[in-house]
């Protein structure tokens, strides 16, 4: 079977060119900056160390320009409660949870570290992102609780 690919190069630039950004009606949304991604050594689902490294240092870039313009930044953290960490909406978590925890961490279905079953679980943004004085943060997001316009309109 042959795949062709398009060369779509002209059509992003015509998108480039409609794209504008407001600063009194934007706002940077930051999810996922913490250590539950981007921490080697407390990361659940670990972003490889490439990707880390190129995560990072692009959105410290984009958060020192969004800071120059006076574009609101909102990190956010997702929390989970102890019920959350137990009883998941997935009747396949379990089973893969406790296949990872019996596995060497490059055998498992993700990289990272196993998840704890009890307690909170707050993650710590990473220091090259960290909030600035003037940003705010979502530190009780629950997991598949999306973010929404109403939401954002609040700040």
């Amino acid at each position: 079977m042959e795949v062709k690919i398009l060369d779509r190069t002209q059509f992003i630039e015509a998108m480039k060119e409609q794209l504008s950004v407001d600063p009194k009606t934007t706002a940077l949304v930051a999810v996922d900056m913490h250590q539950g991604h981007l921490d080697p050594d407390m990361a659940r689902i670990l972003v490889p160390q490439d990707e880390c490294k190129r995560v990072l240092t692009n959105s410290k870039k984009l958060i020192a320009i969004a800071r120059q313009y006076k574009i609101p930044i909102i990190h956010v953290v997702v929390t989970r409660r102890p019920i959350e960490n137990r009883q998941r909406s997935s009747s396949f978590y379990e089973p893969s949870r406790r296949a990872n925890a019996r596995l060497a961490p490059e055998e498992r279905s993700w990289m990272g570290k196993t998840e704890p079953v009890e307690g909170w679980w707050l993650p710590k943004i990473m220091p090259d992102v960290v909030p600035g004085p003037d940003d705010y943060v979502i530190d009780k997001k629950r997991p598949l609780v999306p973010i929404t316009e109403r939401i954002l309109n609040t700040f």
